[in-house]
Protein backbone atom coordinates (compact mmCIF):
# COMPACT_ATOMS: atom_id res chain seq x y z
CA UNK A 1 0.00 0.00 0.00
CA UNK A 2 1.52 3.15 -1.51
CA UNK A 3 2.52 5.94 1.17
CA UNK A 4 0.53 8.93 1.11
CA UNK A 5 2.35 12.08 0.57
CA UNK A 6 2.12 15.72 1.22
CA UNK A 7 1.61 18.40 -1.54
CA UNK A 8 3.16 22.04 -0.50
CA UNK A 9 1.69 24.82 -2.22
CA UNK A 10 4.25 28.13 -3.09
CA UNK A 11 1.30 30.15 -1.86
CA UNK A 12 2.55 34.16 -2.50
CA UNK A 13 3.39 36.26 0.95
CA UNK A 14 1.22 38.58 2.15
CA UNK A 15 1.79 42.22 1.56
CA UNK A 16 1.40 44.76 3.49
CA UNK A 17 1.90 48.71 3.45
CA UNK A 18 4.58 48.12 6.25
CA UNK A 19 6.70 45.53 4.45
CA UNK A 20 6.16 48.17 1.18
CA UNK A 21 7.71 50.72 3.64
CA UNK A 22 10.66 48.84 5.24
CA UNK A 23 11.87 47.94 1.78
CA UNK A 24 11.80 51.23 0.64
CA UNK A 25 13.87 53.00 3.33
CA UNK A 26 15.93 50.15 3.38
CA UNK A 27 16.53 50.88 -0.47
CA UNK A 28 16.00 54.79 0.43
CA UNK A 29 19.84 55.49 -1.74
CA UNK A 30 19.25 53.76 -4.17
CA UNK A 31 16.14 55.20 -5.35
CA UNK A 32 17.11 58.85 -4.31
CA UNK A 33 20.46 57.72 -6.99
CA UNK A 34 17.87 56.60 -9.56
CA UNK A 35 15.58 59.96 -8.67
CA UNK A 36 18.81 62.15 -9.32
CA UNK A 37 19.66 60.61 -12.28
CA UNK A 38 16.23 61.56 -14.12
CA UNK A 39 16.84 65.05 -12.86
CA UNK A 40 20.45 64.95 -14.51
CA UNK A 41 18.73 63.87 -17.56
CA UNK A 42 16.44 66.80 -17.41
CA UNK A 43 18.25 69.22 -16.28
CA UNK A 44 20.69 68.56 -19.29
CA UNK A 45 17.56 68.49 -21.75
CA UNK A 46 16.83 71.90 -20.44
CA UNK A 47 20.17 73.42 -20.82
CA UNK A 48 20.96 71.78 -24.43
CA UNK A 49 17.20 72.68 -26.15
CA UNK A 50 16.76 75.85 -27.69
CA UNK A 51 14.83 78.53 -25.46
CA UNK A 52 11.31 79.28 -26.92
CA UNK A 53 9.62 82.41 -26.24
CA UNK A 54 6.05 83.61 -26.11
CA UNK A 55 4.37 87.03 -27.96
CA UNK A 56 0.69 87.53 -27.38
CA UNK A 57 -1.66 90.04 -28.87
CA UNK A 58 -4.89 90.97 -27.40
CA UNK A 59 -7.82 91.41 -29.91
CA UNK A 60 -11.37 92.20 -29.74
CA UNK A 61 -13.17 91.20 -32.29
CA UNK A 62 -14.81 94.63 -34.10
CA UNK A 63 -18.67 95.19 -35.27
CA UNK A 64 -19.02 96.99 -38.10
CA UNK A 65 -22.92 97.44 -37.77
CA UNK A 66 -24.73 98.35 -34.38
CA UNK A 67 -23.89 101.43 -32.72
CA UNK A 68 -21.60 102.83 -35.89
CA UNK A 69 -24.94 101.96 -38.06
CA UNK A 70 -26.84 104.66 -35.85
CA UNK A 71 -24.56 106.92 -35.32
CA UNK A 72 -24.24 106.92 -39.18
CA UNK A 73 -27.96 107.84 -39.27
CA UNK A 74 -28.84 104.30 -41.57
CA UNK A 75 -29.60 101.82 -38.48
CA UNK A 76 -32.93 101.69 -40.21
CA UNK A 77 -31.28 99.99 -42.82
CA UNK A 78 -30.93 96.87 -40.59
CA UNK A 79 -34.76 96.01 -41.35
CA UNK A 80 -33.66 95.88 -45.19
CA UNK A 81 -30.42 93.43 -44.17
CA UNK A 82 -32.65 90.17 -45.02
CA UNK A 83 -33.30 90.94 -48.25
CA UNK A 84 -29.92 92.31 -49.68
CA UNK A 85 -28.32 89.31 -48.04
CA UNK A 86 -25.39 91.34 -48.02
CA UNK A 87 -24.60 91.69 -43.95
CA UNK A 88 -24.04 95.24 -42.77
CA UNK A 89 -22.12 94.54 -39.26
CA UNK A 90 -20.16 91.60 -37.93
CA UNK A 91 -22.65 88.92 -36.33
CA UNK A 92 -21.49 85.73 -34.32
CA UNK A 93 -20.84 83.99 -37.24
CA UNK A 94 -19.06 86.53 -39.53
CA UNK A 95 -16.97 86.86 -36.11
CA UNK A 96 -16.15 83.08 -36.15
CA UNK A 97 -15.09 82.94 -39.51
CA UNK A 98 -12.73 85.73 -39.18
CA UNK A 99 -11.05 83.72 -36.61
CA UNK A 100 -11.58 80.41 -39.36
CA UNK A 101 -9.71 82.79 -41.65
CA UNK A 102 -7.04 83.77 -39.68
CA UNK A 103 -5.75 80.66 -39.36
CA UNK A 104 -7.02 79.38 -42.81
CA UNK A 105 -4.45 77.11 -45.00
CA UNK A 106 -4.51 80.09 -47.42
CA UNK A 107 -4.24 83.40 -45.07
CA UNK A 108 -1.14 81.38 -43.45
CA UNK A 109 0.09 80.05 -46.58
CA UNK A 110 0.55 83.62 -47.92
CA UNK A 111 1.74 85.23 -45.15
CA UNK A 112 4.47 82.41 -44.61
CA UNK A 113 5.75 83.13 -48.00
CA UNK A 114 5.46 87.01 -47.97
CA UNK A 115 7.03 87.68 -45.18
CA UNK A 116 10.12 84.34 -45.92
CA UNK A 117 9.34 82.72 -43.18
CA UNK A 118 9.37 79.26 -44.83
CA UNK A 119 13.61 79.08 -44.35
CA UNK A 120 13.15 79.59 -40.31
CA UNK A 121 10.28 77.02 -40.17
CA UNK A 122 12.59 74.27 -42.52
CA UNK A 123 16.07 74.87 -41.46
CA UNK A 124 17.55 71.76 -42.64
CA UNK A 125 16.03 72.15 -46.34
CA UNK A 126 17.65 75.83 -46.47
CA UNK A 127 21.15 76.59 -47.49
CA UNK A 128 21.60 80.17 -46.49
CA UNK A 129 24.76 80.76 -47.85
CA UNK A 130 22.86 80.00 -51.22
CA UNK A 131 19.65 80.80 -50.50
CA UNK A 132 18.06 78.16 -52.24
CA UNK A 133 16.35 74.91 -51.04
CA UNK A 134 18.04 71.76 -50.76
CA UNK A 135 14.71 69.58 -51.04
CA UNK A 136 11.56 70.53 -52.91
CA UNK A 137 10.42 73.67 -51.34
CA UNK A 138 7.18 73.22 -48.46
CA UNK A 139 4.35 74.12 -49.78
CA UNK A 140 1.43 76.75 -48.09
CA UNK A 141 -0.69 73.56 -47.34
CA UNK A 142 2.69 71.97 -45.33
CA UNK A 143 4.19 75.39 -43.96
CA UNK A 144 0.35 76.54 -42.45
CA UNK A 145 0.02 73.26 -40.60
CA UNK A 146 3.36 73.22 -39.46
CA UNK A 147 2.99 76.77 -38.49
CA UNK A 148 -0.39 75.93 -36.57
CA UNK A 149 1.19 73.13 -35.47
CA UNK A 150 4.64 74.64 -33.82
CA UNK A 151 4.26 78.28 -33.55
CA UNK A 152 0.67 80.08 -33.46
CA UNK A 153 -2.45 79.33 -31.26
CA UNK A 154 -5.70 81.61 -31.25
CA UNK A 155 -7.98 81.10 -28.46
CA UNK A 156 -11.18 83.04 -27.39
CA UNK A 157 -12.27 83.59 -24.11
CA UNK A 158 -15.97 82.89 -24.22
CA UNK A 159 -16.90 84.51 -21.02
CA UNK A 160 -15.12 87.79 -22.65
CA UNK A 161 -15.10 87.54 -26.07
CA UNK A 162 -11.85 88.74 -26.56
CA UNK A 163 -9.41 86.62 -28.65
CA UNK A 164 -5.76 85.76 -27.72
CA UNK A 165 -2.80 85.32 -30.50
CA UNK A 166 -0.01 83.31 -29.42
CA UNK A 167 3.57 82.98 -31.22
CA UNK A 168 6.06 81.05 -29.69
CA UNK A 169 9.58 80.86 -31.31
CA UNK A 170 13.17 80.64 -30.19
CA UNK A 171 13.74 84.42 -31.76
CA UNK A 172 11.95 86.12 -29.29
CA UNK A 173 12.48 89.26 -32.09
CA UNK A 174 10.60 87.09 -34.55
CA UNK A 175 8.16 86.17 -32.05
CA UNK A 176 7.08 90.04 -31.40
CA UNK A 177 7.07 91.06 -35.14
CA UNK A 178 5.24 87.79 -36.02
CA UNK A 179 2.26 88.30 -33.91
CA UNK A 180 1.66 92.18 -34.46
CA UNK A 181 2.11 91.86 -38.47
CA UNK A 182 0.04 88.69 -38.16
CA UNK A 183 -3.06 91.23 -36.87
CA UNK A 184 -2.24 93.84 -39.47
CA UNK A 185 -2.37 91.29 -42.20
CA UNK A 186 -5.66 89.59 -41.27
CA UNK A 187 -7.41 93.11 -40.44
CA UNK A 188 -6.09 94.24 -44.57
CA UNK A 189 -6.90 90.86 -45.53
CA UNK A 190 -10.43 91.02 -44.26
CA UNK A 191 -10.97 94.97 -45.26
CA UNK A 192 -9.86 94.04 -48.88
CA UNK A 193 -12.38 90.91 -48.98
CA UNK A 194 -14.94 93.52 -47.31
CA UNK A 195 -14.47 96.06 -50.13
CA UNK A 196 -14.62 94.37 -53.22
CA UNK A 197 -18.17 92.06 -52.03
CA UNK A 198 -19.28 95.70 -51.76
CA UNK A 199 -18.47 97.02 -55.13
CA UNK A 200 -19.34 93.75 -56.46
CA UNK A 201 -23.00 94.30 -54.65
CA UNK A 202 -23.04 97.83 -55.56
CA UNK A 203 -22.18 97.25 -59.39
CA UNK A 204 -25.27 94.49 -59.01
CA UNK A 205 -27.71 96.83 -57.13
CA UNK A 206 -26.99 99.57 -60.05
CA UNK A 207 -27.77 96.91 -63.04
CA UNK A 208 -30.99 96.09 -60.87
CA UNK A 209 -32.05 99.63 -60.03
CA UNK A 210 -31.53 100.37 -63.90
CA UNK A 211 -33.79 97.20 -65.53
CA UNK A 212 -36.88 98.15 -62.85
CA UNK A 213 -39.47 100.55 -63.24
CA UNK A 214 -41.43 99.86 -59.91
CA UNK A 215 -40.57 102.66 -57.08
CA UNK A 216 -40.71 100.80 -54.55
CA UNK A 217 -37.79 98.66 -55.36
CA UNK A 218 -36.04 101.67 -56.30
CA UNK A 219 -36.61 102.81 -52.69
CA UNK A 220 -35.67 100.10 -51.61
CA UNK A 221 -32.56 99.20 -53.87
CA UNK A 222 -31.59 102.81 -53.20
CA UNK A 223 -31.60 102.18 -49.21
CA UNK A 224 -29.29 99.57 -50.27
CA UNK A 225 -26.38 101.02 -52.13
CA UNK A 226 -26.63 103.79 -49.02
CA UNK A 227 -25.32 100.21 -46.90
CA UNK A 228 -23.09 98.72 -49.16
CA UNK A 229 -21.46 102.59 -49.82
CA UNK A 230 -21.56 102.66 -45.81
CA UNK A 231 -19.71 99.48 -45.82
CA UNK A 232 -17.27 100.61 -48.48
CA UNK A 233 -16.43 104.07 -46.16
CA UNK A 234 -16.02 102.13 -43.20
CA UNK A 235 -13.87 99.41 -44.73
CA UNK A 236 -11.57 102.05 -46.04
CA UNK A 237 -11.33 104.33 -42.76
CA UNK A 238 -10.90 101.86 -40.28
CA UNK A 239 -7.68 99.63 -39.99
CA UNK A 240 -8.00 97.68 -37.59
CA UNK A 241 -11.18 96.49 -39.46
CA UNK A 242 -12.00 92.66 -38.21
CA UNK A 243 -9.64 92.81 -34.73
CA UNK A 244 -9.02 95.67 -32.63
CA UNK A 245 -6.08 95.33 -30.74
CA UNK A 246 -6.18 96.30 -27.14
CA UNK A 247 -2.76 94.66 -26.00
CA UNK A 248 0.14 94.61 -28.69
CA UNK A 249 2.91 92.07 -28.62
CA UNK A 250 5.97 93.33 -26.72
CA UNK A 251 9.31 92.02 -26.47
CA UNK A 252 9.75 89.49 -23.88
CA UNK A 253 12.75 90.16 -21.45
CA UNK A 254 15.49 87.71 -22.12
CA UNK A 255 15.66 84.10 -20.11
CA UNK A 256 11.54 84.58 -19.42
CA UNK A 257 11.25 81.58 -22.08
CA UNK A 258 8.04 79.79 -21.69
CA UNK A 259 9.72 76.31 -22.85
CA UNK A 260 11.66 74.45 -21.63
CA UNK A 261 10.99 75.09 -17.84
CA UNK A 262 14.54 74.55 -15.71
CA UNK A 263 13.00 74.29 -12.15
CA UNK A 264 9.39 72.35 -13.37
CA UNK A 265 11.56 70.03 -15.84
CA UNK A 266 13.95 68.52 -12.93
CA UNK A 267 11.93 68.72 -10.38
CA UNK A 268 9.52 66.27 -11.79
CA UNK A 269 11.80 64.38 -13.20
CA UNK A 270 12.87 63.25 -9.73
CA UNK A 271 9.79 62.61 -8.58
CA UNK A 272 9.22 60.60 -11.60
CA UNK A 273 12.19 58.32 -10.60
CA UNK A 274 11.76 57.93 -7.48
CA UNK A 275 8.45 56.07 -8.50
CA UNK A 276 10.13 54.43 -10.79
CA UNK A 277 13.04 53.56 -8.66
CA UNK A 278 10.09 52.81 -5.61
CA UNK A 279 8.33 50.34 -7.87
CA UNK A 280 11.09 49.10 -9.11
CA UNK A 281 13.21 47.71 -5.67
CA UNK A 282 9.33 46.60 -4.19
CA UNK A 283 8.74 44.59 -7.23
CA UNK A 284 12.56 43.07 -7.24
CA UNK A 285 12.16 42.23 -3.67
CA UNK A 286 9.02 40.78 -3.60
CA UNK A 287 9.79 38.20 -6.75
CA UNK A 288 13.26 37.43 -4.89
CA UNK A 289 11.18 36.40 -1.83
CA UNK A 290 8.54 34.06 -3.56
CA UNK A 291 11.20 32.73 -5.88
CA UNK A 292 13.26 31.93 -2.90
CA UNK A 293 10.04 30.36 -0.68
CA UNK A 294 9.09 28.30 -3.71
CA UNK A 295 13.06 26.99 -4.04
CA UNK A 296 12.57 25.98 -0.45
CA UNK A 297 8.73 24.32 -0.53
CA UNK A 298 10.11 22.19 -4.00
CA UNK A 299 13.63 21.27 -2.16
CA UNK A 300 10.99 20.27 1.05
CA UNK A 301 7.95 18.77 -1.46
CA UNK A 302 10.81 16.35 -3.05
CA UNK A 303 12.61 14.75 0.00
CA UNK A 304 9.26 14.09 1.33
CA UNK A 305 8.92 12.40 -1.91
CA UNK A 306 12.05 10.82 -2.06
CA UNK A 307 11.41 9.35 1.88
CA UNK A 308 8.11 7.88 0.86
CA UNK A 309 9.88 5.78 -1.99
Amino acid sequence: MPRSTTVYHADPPEISLFDIWTIIVQQKLYIVFIGLIFSLVALTYCLIVPKEYAAKVLMEPVSVGGEDQKASGLGQLSALQGLSALPLGMSATSKHSAMAVFSSQQFLGAFLAQEKILPDLYPDRFDPATKQWQEAEPTPFMSANLFLKKVMSLTEDRNTGLVTLSIRWVDRNKAVFWANTLVERINKYLREVAIQEAQSSLEYLKQAYQKTDVIALHQAITKLLESQMQKVMLANIRKEYAFKVLDAALLPPKGSYIHPRPIVYPLLSFLIGLCVAGFQVVISHFSSVHRARKERLDTKAKSVFDLSF
